[in-house]
C-alpha cells in the first residue's frame, strides 16, 4: 500500500513505536535525527520496553517515553498481555497523536497504532499485514535496519 496522502503531514504530536531490539534502537538514531530535523517543534514520544529504555534514554530527539513491559508483552499469559495492552492504548489515547510510525514488522504493532487512533500510521507490512496502517513500506530483502528505518520517511517524503 503506498501512501494515502501527498504533502508533508502536519504533525504536532509524533508517536514513535519500538518495543524491543535494543540493537535495533541504536540504529534508529539516524530515523529519530532526521525525524527531528523534519519536525523541530513537534512532541515525539517513544513507546519502547523497559529492557531497551537505556539504549535511548538520552537521546534528543525524544522528547518523552513511556515504557511498556516487554517481559508480559513477549512472554505473559494471555490476561497480563492484554492487560499491559490495553494499559498501553488507554496511556497513549490521551495524547491525539498526528502521526505515528510503527517501527516493527509484526501486525500485532499496526493493530495497536491503529487502536490508538492517530489517523496516520505509518509502517512495514507484508501481506495483508498493513491493513490497519495508512502507509506502509514494501519490505526489501537484504536491506540493514537503518534504511528501512528510513525508508518510513522516504514514504512521507520526509528524507
Amino acid at each position: 500500500m503506498a501512501s494515502h496522502f501527498q504533502s508533508k503531514p502536519n504533525a504536532k504530536k509524533i508517536l514513535l513505536i519500538k518495543i524491543g531490539a535494543m540493537g535495533d534502537l541504536v540504529i534508529a538514531s539516524t530515523f529519530f535525527d532526521n525525524l527531528r530535523k523534519v519536525y523541530p517543534k513537534a512532541h515525539i514520544l517513544l513507546l519502547t520496553g523497559k529492557s531497551c529504555f537505556n539504549a535511548v534514554k538520552h537521546n534528543p530527539c525524544i522528547d518523552e517515553f513511556i515504557l511498556a513491559d516487554d517481559n508480559t508483552l513477549y512472554k505473559g499469559n494471555l490476561f497480563s498481555r492484554l492487560r499491559e495492552l490495553f494499559r498501553i492504548v488507554f496511556q497513549l489515547r490521551k495524547y491525539s497523536f498526528d502521526l505515528t510510525f510503527i517501527m516493527h514488522r509484526a501486525w500485532q504493532f499496526n493493530v495497536l497504532a491503529y487502536l490508538v487512533g492517530t489517523p496516520r500510521r505509518v509502517g512495514f507490512a507484508r501481506g495483508n499485514e498493513g491493513i490497519t496502517l495508512t502507509d506502509s513500506a514494501p519490505q526489501k530483502p537484504n536491506q540493514n535496519e537503518r534504511e528501512s528505518y528510513l525508508d518510513l520517511l522516504r514514504l512521507l517524503n520526509l528524507q
